[in-house]
């Protein structure tokens, strides 16, 4: 019995290995909580609870064949993805089918606190203006781009695609905040390991240019407030 028990708790944690690509490359932060399944959650209180104490980082799904982020920034709603075989869906519709797999008790969540200015930096992978969005490493002084970059002050991100790695460097107002790979995930303040991706000839770089305040909350509203509206079908505001 206690070695059936232990089995049963195992597969409670068990991680799908099969979710896919993501729909946004992640640091991997402090972890409040990994692997917690999706079986015992209810995603509109825990998320209405990561509200109330002024969560910033981001809930990430993984499930079987797709994948769900949800980023906060002080407690506030800032961006939400879902990426399936097919497509990857943004804003309510992501939420919608992030709560469908978490009510279907699909595959696991992890929750992991970033520092605020890091949330922004992500928000601006996920949906900065593209400002050089198709160059290619051949061609690219990248070491170069990033000075230029440094000199124009600029607040936003360089990503990096070689393969299935990604490289994610975050600028603002021309300083490197933070700084990792797929790979590893950790962290860094400068550009050295993502860079050490362009040495893979194909690989594909992309300046996206993070706006003015949109890294801050959805209308300012509070996430629970937003999280309300859409399982209740009322309009957000």
């Amino acid at each position: 019995m206690a070695f059936t028990s232990a089995m049963q708790q195992a597969d409670f944690r068990a991680r799908p290995q099969d979710s896919g690509e993501e729909a946004l490359p992640l640091p991997t932060g402090t972890s409040i909580y990994e692997s917690l399944t999706t079986k015992f959650v209810a995603f509109e209180r825990l998320l209405s609870t990561l509200s109330e104490v002024g969560h910033s980082g981001y809930v990430k799904l993984i499930a079987p064949g797709a994948n769900g982020i949800v980023l906060m920034r002080d407690g506030h709603l800032v961006e939400t993805l879902y990426r399936a075989p097919d497509e990857l869906q943004r804003g309510e519709v992501a939420i919608h089918a992030i709560h469908n797999a978490v009510e279907e008790g699909l595959g696991v969540l992890d929750i992991v606190a970033l520092d605020s200015g890091i949330v922004d930096g992500l928000h601006g992978v996920a949906s900065g203006s593209p400002m050089y969005p198709d160059l290619v490493a051949s061609w690219v002084n990248a070491e170069g781009l990033v000075n230029y970059l440094r000199e124009r002050q600029f607040t936003g991100s360089l990503i990096v695609s070689s393969g299935s790695a990604r490289g994610v460097i975050i600028f603002e107002n021309g300083g490197i905040t933070a700084s990792f790979t797929t790979t590893s995930r950790d962290l860094a303040n400068d550009e050295k390991d993502v860079l050490a991706l362009c040495s893979d000839p194909a690989a594909r770089l992309e300046v996206r240019e993070l706006q003015h305040n949109s890294g801050r909350s959805v209308n300012g509203s509070a996430l629970s407030s937003a999280v309300s509206a859409v399982f209740e079908g009322e309009p957000a505001g």
